[in-house]
């Protein structure tokens, strides 16, 4: 969902630390621990690291707004395994690529979503591993999903289909799908809106992949899940717990639903989810790659990756008066001033997560 945008013609000549110097800084997250957690029931989760997102952008504007993460891993020169982070810049209509080093983000890239224009409003984005193509949402003048696919540094378009809003969502709003998730056994994707002062609620949609590609989408259903998160600003589906993963951001919490099974809630004969309650987890005294503690995390995006880690990125809140994004001290710097958004990191996530599932699922 888009905030208010705050554009600067400049910069106070009190504030020492430039747009230039935040991009040229190597984003040492710091050699000392996090306090910051995540409670799940008798288990709390350490933050492990946090860095800043300073994307490509304009020198003397605000930066650009990031919903959603991937992180992949590749091999560099040497044949070493190597993290490989992506994100969604949700006003440039551009996802974003960086090497993730032991204590920096390093060469970040712009790829453009196709077909892009001005304005372009990109929410969330999940990969299909069955393709190798990632699903995009959009919405604000295009309530749709685009498969694109990287290749040589650039996005190629693929198949593009609108999506059908739930009850009492309006198409082309900037109120929409902010959540995708991908369920590889039954080939769905699951999209997560926005809720809010409206419902939250998920839609399914049947994907048919031929010859690597993603070639077809049929709408299947909407279901309402209010009774669990307020908004849905994040979603994820864990084959390796079964579980489906819902980001609220004004609770600063996630929703995991257990023993989740699309079929099941694609069968349900209401119009709500009947399943089993979610179980919550509450993020707690977060700090930033400083090891300060901030006002409004407002986080838009949750993976989790092979070994078990939960990664997580922010969205600053833009008030136009810069009284939300800021240390909890109340105090502002540049990187707070400037809303660079933040990306953090809890290992062992999964296995917290095993702990708290009934013993068949875990």
């Amino acid at each position: 969902m888009k905030r208010t945008m705050v554009a600067f013609a400049g910069f106070a000549a009190a504030v020492a630390l430039t747009m230039a110097a935040l991009f040229v800084a190597t984003f040492v997250a710091g050699a000392t621990s996090y306090r910051g957690c995540l409670k799940l029931g008798s288990v709390r989760i350490a933050e492990s690291n946090a860095w800043w997102l300073a994307l490509p952008g304009q020198p003397e504007a605000a930066q650009d707004q990031t919903s959603g993460v991937w992180v992949m891993t590749e091999k560099d020169a040497y044949g070493k395994p190597r993290p490989i982070v992506y994100t969604v810049g949700d006003d440039s209509g551009n996802i974003f690529r960086a090497t993730l080093g032991d204590a920096s983000l390093q060469r970040f890239s712009a790829m453009e979503v196709p077909p892009w224009r001005e304005g372009l409003d990109l929410e969330e984005l999940c990969y299909i591993a069955e393709t190798g193509e990632f699903a995009v949402s959009l919405e604000t003048g295009d309530t749709r999903v685009r498969i694109v696919r990287e290749v040589d540094g650039k996005l190629r378009p693929g198949y593009s289909f609108a999506l059908r809003v739930p009850p009492g969502y309006t198409a082309k709003s900037n109120v929409g799908p902010e959540g995708l998730a991908w369920d590889g056994r039954t080939h769905t994707l699951i999209v997560g809106w926005e809720g809010g002062t409206l419902r939250s609620y998920l839609s399914f949609y049947r994907l048919t992949i031929e010859h690597g590609h993603v070639k077809r989408a049929k709408f299947l259903r909407h279901l309402d899940v209010n009774a669990g998160p307020a908004t849905i600003c994040g979603l994820f589906y864990d084959e390796m717990t079964k579980t489906l993963i819902a980001l609220d951001r004004n609770s600063d919490a996630l929703y995991i639903y257990p023993r989740w099974d699309t079929e099941a809630a694609l069968a349900e004969k209401g119009s709500a989810y009947a399943g089993a309650q979610p179980i919550i987890a509450r993020f707690s005294q977060i700090e930033d790659p400083f090891h300060r503690q901030f006002r409004y995390h407002s986080f838009e995006g949750i993976f989790v990756d092979d070994a078990g880690t939960l990664w997580v990125v922010s969205d600053p809140w833009r008030s136009a008066d810069r009284s939300k994004y800021r240390l909890a001290d109340g105090s502002i710097d540049a990187y707070y001033r400037k809303f660079v958004p933040q990306l953090f990191a809890f290992r062992r996530f999964r296995d917290a997560v095993k702990e708290q599932l009934p013993k068949e699922d875990s």
